[in-house]
């Protein structure tokens, strides 16, 4: 997700052998499907996981979450609060689910299914993973990405907070830390099977108008 969110940022390498200008995330005039169901329901969870993060660590934190990974992990984490605002979450997750389903209909409707694991940094297959038709929707023109694109920028930084939480139960045996890894897990599932499909259909659609401009850029004469 962390090289995802830098292609919307600044651009960057998605892949060892592909490199993504930010301005292909912010093109105007592509056609999707249900933008207004995607950006309500990424809207949703980014505010749950503001709330999240403000029942953990404290109602003062604010700004950019900075992923504690790469200053040796994170040290006095309440697994009984990571509980807690787990509780109010999981619900949500599956509101998410269910609505952005009647919308989408390629997304996987068996939801509970837990891969395990680190599912949130796995998102790299979906680039090559074939999509089944999206039925009879219509896609509408898009005249500006800019806060569609913003917002899963935001939502991404904030999973960051979700995968040092793995990092920190996952190092941590207890009966209580298994807990919190297996309910993350479960979460992490539903981000790959739900949240990061759509991102990268739309990537797709994105992508392939770009290269098509810049392949008529090319063609014009000098």
């Amino acid at each position: 997700m962390k090289l995802l969110r830098r292609t919307m940022t600044t651009g960057g390498m998605l892949t060892p052998r592909l490199h993504v200008p930010r301005q292909v995330w912010f093109q105007s005039g592509a056609k999707f499907i249900a933008i207004e169901s995607k950006f309500a329901a990424c809207e949703e969870l980014f505010l749950a996981l503001q709330t999240c993060r403000r029942g953990v660590y404290g109602d003062f934190v604010s700004g950019l979450y900075q992923s504690e990974s790469a200053n040796g992990g994170i040290r006095n984490l309440d697994g009984n609060a990571v509980n807690r605002v787990l509780d109010e979450f999981d619900p949500i997750v599956e509101t998410v689910r269910r609505d952005l389903a009647k919308k989408l209909r390629y997304l996987e409707l068996d939801g509970n299914k837990n891969t395990g694991g680190r599912t949130l940094q796995k998102w790299g297959s979906l680039l090559t993973r074939s999509f089944s038709s999206i039925g009879s929707k219509k896609a509408e023109k898009v005249a500006d990405l800019s806060a569609y694109i913003e917002l899963l920028s935001r939502l991404f930084n904030l999973c960051e907070m979700l995968e040092d939480w793995m990092t920190h139960f996952e190092r941590t045996k207890s009966f209580e830390s298994n807990l919190v890894v297996d309910r993350l897990g479960k979460v992490s599932q539903f981000f790959e099977s739900t949240i990061l499909v759509f991102i990268v259909k739309d990537f797709e659609i994105l992508m392939e108008r770009y290269l098509k401009k810049m392949g008529q850029i090319a063609l014009l004469p000098v």
